[in-house]
């Protein structure tokens, strides 16, 4: 899911430019998902794990907080630079 949100900020709006509503959905389907990673971060802070599951619970926080860093950002900042397009 959200690899296609990111496919649509950066491929599709490019040739097309985002109406407000457009813009409105991506956002709160990103919002969305940037929550369901959290809700994921924070499972995995409660598991209590030893030392062979240690190293797959830090690979997995390593990989969610990269989509977050990544995905979730990428998909934020092509809203606000089409927003400020749009209100220039």
């Amino acid at each position: 899911m959200l690899d296609g949100l990111v496919a649509v900020v950066t491929d599709q709006w490019k040739d097309t430019p985002p109406n407000e509503d457009q813009m409105h959905k991506m956002e709160w389907d990103s919002k969305g998902i940037d929550e369901l990673l959290t809700q994921s971060l924070l499972r995995l802070d409660n598991i209590e794990a030893g030392a062979e599951l240690r190293d797959r619970r830090r690979a997995i926080l390593r990989t969610i907080e990269g989509l977050q860093d990544g995905g979730v950002v990428c998909v934020k900042e092509c809203i606000k630079v089409h927003r400020a397009k749009a209100g220039a």
